[in-house]
């Protein structure tokens, strides 16, 4: 599945702004995406979400809208 999402979403998968991140060594930053999502799964942005053939990442705005209509992006 990781592979199937790096090659959807891209780098948008790892959550650089996570405390996980921020301790990585530089030298561990520098693996493949795979690989460092596979030892660290925490780095995962989340939720990825499977509905009706489609996925989405994240719970933004339009995401929210998306799943719920108007109801969901609220201010």
């Amino acid at each position: 599945m990781i592979r199937e999402w790096l090659h959807l979403f891209g780098d948008d998968l790892v959550n650089t702004r996570s405390t996980t991140w921020r301790s990585l060594a530089e030298q561990e930053r520098k693996l493949p995406k795979a690989q460092l999502l596979a030892k660290y799964p925490a780095l995962m942005k989340r939720p990825v979400i499977e509905h009706g053939g489609i996925l989405t990442l994240g719970w933004s705005a339009p995401v929210q809208k998306q799943y719920l209509g108007s109801q969901g992006a609220r201010p």
